[in-house]
This record gives C-alpha cells, structure tokens and sequence, in this order.
C-alpha cells in the first residue's frame, strides 16, 4: 500500500464500514434509507405551513417553537412513512435475484457512495468555512481529490433541478 497517506487510510477504513453496514442492510433498504432523508427534508418544508395551521386550530399552539414542531412532526411521519415502503418491498422483493443475491452487494456499494458522500460534505464545509487547513493532510492522499469532488459535484447537479440551490451555493 505504498503512496497512501493517513488521510487515505482513514477514507478506505470509512469505505469499509460503509460497504459492511451496507451488505447488512442491503441495497433497497439504503437506498429507501436515502429517498426518506430527501422527501422527508422536501416534504417537511413544504407542509410546515399546513401543519401549523393544524397544529394552531385543533391544539391552540401558539409558540416561537411551532414551526420547528410542524417540520420536525412532517419530517418524522415522511421519513416513517418511506422506510416502511422500503422494508416492505425488501421483505417483498426477498426470493428474487434483486431482493436475494444481488441486494447484498449493491448495498455494499451504495454504503461505500454514501460514507464517501458524508466525507466529501465533511471536507467542503471544513474547506468553506476554513475551520481547519486539510491541505497537510490531503498532500500525498490518492482519494482526496476525487471524494472532495462528490458533493459539490452533486450539489451543482442538483441546482439545475433547483435554481434557488444555486444562489445559495455562491
């Protein structure tokens, strides 16, 4: 393993959590996993108005806390509501090839993206906000430079789908 610095092999001990964890779960419960977290976070914003309106006519709510409470009330009953959907159909889905043999694997997989993903995300907000200098660190390192990229790379992606993703990533 020459040419790999402390920065490398921390990533690949990341890597390898991930692809474990992920073999365990498998590849329809992460990625229903993933799909909760995102509909959650879309869906929670979107339906705080209706829920503090719910939450103000039937229980007479009144608080600096209300909206936190609708988000986190829309956040938790989306994100419930999609890892059930997701268990369902991986219970559904379990004497196939792609429930059985296949989920496995491809769970490993999705574990290594999305471990590489949260670094990637841990990187550029530390390179964003100048909190520490990884420049040592990353100097050497085989795996920096492509996982620095994952997140940014997603987030520009995604600021097509959302423009107003874009003004805040300027």
């Amino acid at each position: 393993m020459t040419g790999l610095n402390r920065l490398d092999i921390f990533l690949l001990a990341a890597a390898a959590v991930g692809a474990v964890r992920g073999y365990r779960r498998g590849f329809i419960v992460s990625a229903f996993g993933i799909l909760a977290l995102a509909a959650a976070s879309f869906w929670g914003v979107l339906l705080v108005g209706s829920i503090i309106k719910w939450l103000k006519q039937r229980y007479a709510i009144d608080s600096e806390w209300l909206p936190f409470l609708a988000f986190s009330i829309g956040f938790l009953a989306i994100f419930a509501a999609v890892k059930f959907i997701g268990h369902f159909i991986k219970k559904a889905t379990e004497g196939t090839a792609f429930g059985g043999a296949l989920d496995g694997p491809m769970g490993a997989a999705l574990g290594i993206l999305k471990i590489m993903f949260w670094a990637s995300l841990l990187f550029w907000l530390i390179n964003s906000t100048r909190m520490a200098d990884l420049k040592s660190y990353a100097q050497g390192s085989v795996f920096y430079s492509p996982v620095t990229k994952l997140a940014p790379g997603l987030a520009k992606q995604m600021s097509v789908l959302f423009p107003a993703l874009q003004e805040a990533l300027n």
